[in-house]
């Protein structure tokens, strides 16, 4: 069992948002509040170590270098996949004009978004049409507000673990 997710947006926006660097500062505001803090570089380390007082980058965590590579259309290393979805679906969470989140067993009949990103394990994201939507108790009311090409929707194996949690 995972969560499932779905946000009204408009599919193309979506697409159009993270695939060009151009539109980095658009992005960069949408996704801001699942980045780390900015902060000031920290002295250089002795060599293959871990500068003291700094902590590992978990791999479902966002960084900086993970929206440029998504934007910049490079390829996503495996273990930086889960991290580079959170950010996709920040960005669709701050495009949307509704959202809902349910306990859920994992869709196979999602659309694809798209993006040249693979599911993994641990996330699957893609489009669902109004009418599947409405067959999920718990989105049946963000159903009525979709838009032509469907919901977004993102589901993880673990709950909580979205752009808020």
């Amino acid at each position: 069992m995972g969560e499932l997710r779905a946000y009204v947006v408009p599919v193309a926006t979506l697409r159009y948002l993270l695939t060009g660097t151009e539109r980095r500062e658009r992005v960069l505001g949408l996704v801001r509040r699942v980045l780390p803090p900015a902060s000031a570089p920290a002295p250089l380390g002795p060599l293959f170590a871990r500068v003291p007082g700094t902590r590992p980058v978990p791999h479902d965590e966002p960084t900086p270098a993970d929206l440029d590579r998504l934007l910049g259309g490079e390829p996503v290393p495996a273990g930086r996949l889960p991290a580079t979805w959170r950010l996709v679906e920040a960005v669709a969470a701050g495009l949307a004009t509704a959202a809902a989140r349910v306990p859920s067993a994992r869709p196979t009949d999602l659309r694809p978004l798209g993006l040249p990103l693979p599911v993994t394990d641990a996330v699957t994201a893609g489009t669902w049409t109004s009418a599947r939507t409405s067959d999920v108790p718990g989105l049946a009311a963000i159903a009525e507000q979709a838009v032509p090409d469907g919901l977004v929707v993102f589901w993880t194996a673990d709950e909580g673990r979205g752009p808020t949690g």
